[in-house]
């Protein structure tokens, strides 16, 4: 049982709605393919990602938030399939147009956990593909993302944001861009 099975049986929608900035960056591209959505609780962005026309594979150790993903997705008539599993252990059938980590990444108790998927996210996503990744500079729920989308190296995400602001670039994108875009600590 995940410690957020309780919480989504209180709560519909629990982290409320996708950010506009992510949306609008979805709006934005024109290749609508496969996604993967790692840690994506009920769906919220599994089910905004369908609703823009992609195939999406959503995967999360509650049973509870994958269980209401899948249900509203049908409901929708949307693409979405909903994995209950690790998803630091999640074993990437394929390759994808564009991955997703919202929230999921701390750098605090194992780092090297966090890294090792970094690098297997990034060697699953499709050439010009789009790797979004949010992480939040306090504890408050879901306030002040840093969203970055990009391909940086692996030791550039080691310790997480120092800074928060949203940004989109692609995923070609240079280290040196994304730097100047999300200050990471040194």
């Amino acid at each position: 049982m995940s410690s957020y099975d309780n919480q989504y049986n209180l709560e519909e929608s629990l982290f409320g709605e996708p950010y506009p900035e992510f949306v609008a960056l979805i709006d934005s591209i024109d290749h609508k393919g496969d996604a993967l959505d790692l840690g994506c609780g009920q769906g919220r962005d599994a089910l905004m990602l369908a609703q823009q026309g992609y195939s999406v594979t959503g995967v999360d150790a509650s049973e509870v938030g994958i269980r209401q993903m899948v249900e509203r997705a049908s409901a929708l008539g949307l693409s979405v399939t909903g994995v209950v599993g690790d998803f630091h252990a999640f074993d990437f059938p394929q390759q994808y147009d564009l991955a997703v980590l919202d929230s999921i990444l701390h750098f605090a108790e194992d780092k090297e956990k966090e890294i090792d998927l970094l690098d297997r996210v990034l060697a699953h996503t499709r050439k010009d593909g789009y790797v979004c990744i949010f992480i939040h500079k306090d504890a408050a729920k879901e306030t002040a993302p840093c969203m970055v989308t990009s391909r940086p190296k692996r030791r550039q995400l080691a310790v997480g944001a120092r800074k928060t602001s949203t940004t989109s670039t692609k995923r070609s994108a240079s280290t040196s861009a994304l730097r100047s875009r999300c200050t990471w600590p040194s």
